[in-house]
């Protein structure tokens, strides 16, 4: 039989510990530290919420421009080149809606299933010439929403 309590309640596992630790001098902490580890799906998906960030601001961008063309509009009527503001508005109309439709995927499971194929290490003797130029078309078609427009 152990040891009978000091006082009417036994003490915890905790407070032993703790008067242990007081009474030796170790300054460490009394639980463990919990660590948050970082999943690759998760660090995808960090990079897919900045591109969509990106767009968001970049259609935001574009809103303004819209608005301040109506303006421009609005206070000077008469001018002869309305027809060029009004043919830019719709430009930037269509630029808007392609911004929108890339935000719902730039790729189809396909070209993505493609692309992958001819990147993976194990499929790269097996891929045929045929599947590789459906795959570098799919990426020169976005070439445009991939590369930065100075560098291209």
């Amino acid at each position: 039989m152990g040891r009978p309590p000091i006082g009417k309640v036994a003490m915890t596992g905790a407070e032993r510990v703790r008067l242990h630790r007081l009474k030796h001098g170790t300054a460490k902490p009394v639980t463990k530290p919990v660590t948050i580890q970082k999943s690759a799906s998760d660090e995808a998906r960090i990079r897919q919420l900045a591109v969509i960030e990106r767009l968001e601001a970049q259609l935001a961008e574009r809103d303004r421009d819209i608005a301040r063309l109506r303006e421009e509009l609005k206070a000077k009527p008469d001018r002869d080149d309305t027809s060029s503001i009004w043919q830019r508005r719709a430009m930037q109309a269509e630029e808007n809606n392609r911004l929108l439709r890339m935000r719902k995927g730039l790729l189809t499971k396909a070209q993505f299933n493609h692309l992958r194929a001819c990147l993976h290490t194990d499929s790269r003797k097996q891929i045929s010439d045929a599947k590789l130029t459906q795959t570098r078309m799919a990426i020169e078609a976005l070439e445009n929403v991939l590369v930065k427009p100075k560098a291209s």
